[in-house]
């Protein structure tokens, strides 16, 4: 009984995240609304409600497919020999390059109202999807996982420190500054409606990460 109750909630968690994602793919983010989903999904509001908790969320879920070429290029990266600080601006770099060429989903996953849950969200929609992860390397897995984008770069940073020999005092503030860096660049970018753009913001945010990376104790 729990096995088939289990296989109709992901059934049904699929149903609404490919409706969304459809709609977002044809009409755009704007497009969206809980009757045009569960209509295409083929129930009625109420039963959506019963998966999720408001839009906003089955937005995010929706918009973890758009971190696939992400995950595959961080993948990469990390397998890249390089050395911990090139690897961490190597992701920044790919990151910022996706997130600024389509910002709005970055904005659900990682600044929206949904942003301290992505975590248990991120789980759920890789269990449902794991091949948009892009690795079956546990350890790497981890990482990419981490949707925090504070854990996700913390976790780096101690990584640098660890191969490098020493330990940064500032930590936490250096980690806390390129998040919020970050954070700026994409709601400029936002607002920003000329799209060829992006190599503008990708190289600001490049700046400014080797800066206070530079400047840090």
């Amino acid at each position: 009984m729990i096995q088939k109750k289990e296989i109709k909630r992901k059934r049904m968690l699929l149903y609404f995240i490919e409706a969304t994602q459809k709609i977002i793919d044809e009409e755009g983010y704007e497009a969206v609304t809980l009757r045009r989903v569960a209509d295409l999904a083929g129930y009625n509001s109420a039963t959506l409600y019963s998966y999720f908790e408001d839009l906003e969320q089955l937005i995010l879920y929706a918009s973890l497919k758009y971190l696939r070429d992400y995950n595959n290029e961080a993948n990469y990266i990390l397998h890249s020999g390089k050395s911990e600080r090139d690897k961490l601006l190597d992701m920044w770099q790919a990151f910022c390059k996706y997130s600024f060429q389509n910002p709005k989903p970055f904005a659900y996953i990682f600044s929206g109202k949904h942003k301290n849950n992505v975590e248990d969200i991120a789980a759920k929609y890789y269990d449902l999807y794991p091949e948009d992860i892009g690795t079956d390397i546990k350890e790497l897995s981890t990482l990419l996982k981490s949707l925090k984008l504070e854990d996700r770069n913390q976790m780096i940073l101690h990584r640098i420190a660890a191969e490098e020999g020493f330990e940064w005092k500032n930590l936490n503030t250096l980690n806390e500054m390129m998040v919020l860096l970050y954070r700026g660049l994409l709601e400029q970018k936002l607002q920003d409606k000329q799209e060829e753009c992006t190599d503008k913001y990708v190289t600001k945010m490049m700046e400014y990460l080797r800066y206070v990376l530079s400047h840090a104790d």
